[in-house]
């Protein structure tokens, strides 16, 4: 069953972080800044030489172009991560559906990735749905840049559900999996991020494909 409900004053709780030290907080923010950056960067370098290195003729106006649409999707995904909402309770579904277009224009859609949303109704308090919304985007970027070498396409579904007083969050994509593979940098901010709300990731990875899902409690 959905909480489809905004909760009462009485019921608001402070986040759960991860670690009571503040400093820490800031690392976790700040090294998660800088991986999501360097992806895009690499992301948006990948983009550039895929655009200009062809074996065929380039469009010239057309190509750069597209690459100014990329780069201006980004900014849009960037300014709707930027901004911190004033109410104190968020909808998951707005959110996660409105970052969902986003990452789909941004990343997914100039690799040929198609992206499908599931949501579920309810309300999350607005610090933790920003902070699944920095795992959404981690999962999916890491799904991009890993799960579909040689620009092949794929798919990545993002789900989201509330039950048992739990929201659950699954990124899966449908591309070359991981088995075996030692735990890269966005791995350990996935977890980190989820702990500092109370939450925990959950892997899995097989020859089609990896599902990551993140266990986050609706109160602390």
């Amino acid at each position: 069953m959905f909480d489809n409900t905004l909760p009462q004053e009485e019921d608001i709780r402070p986040p759960c972080p991860a670690t009571n030290d503040e400093a820490d907080k800031v690392d976790l923010f700040v090294r998660e800044t800088h991986h999501r950056m360097k992806n895009m960067l690499t992301l948006l370098g990948a983009w550039l030489r895929a655009d200009f290195m062809a074996t065929a003729p380039v469009n010239l106006p057309q190509a750069i172009d597209g690459f100014e649409r990329r780069l201006l999707a980004f900014g849009r995904l960037y300014d709707l991560l930027s901004k911190r909402s004033d109410r104190r309770y968020t909808s998951v579904g707005d959110y996660v559906g409105t970052l969902s277009h986003a990452l789909a224009a941004a990343i997914l859609e100039p690799r040929r990735i198609r992206c499908q949303a599931t949501i579920g109704d309810g309300f999350l308090e607005s610090k933790r749905c920003e902070r699944l919304g920095l795992i959404i985007v981690e999962l999916v970027t890491n799904a991009a840049k890993h799960a579909f070498p040689n620009q092949q396409p794929g798919l990545i579904q993002i789900e989201a559900f509330y039950g048992d007083g739990f929201w659950h969050c699954t990124v899966k994509d449908s591309g070359i999996g991981t088995c075996g593979a030692r735990r890269g940098a966005g791995e350990r901010i996935v977890e980190d991020l989820a702990r500092s709300v109370g939450g925990h990731a959950i892997t899995q990875s097989c020859s089609d494909g990896t599902t990551v899902t993140v266990v986050v409690p609706h109160h602390n």
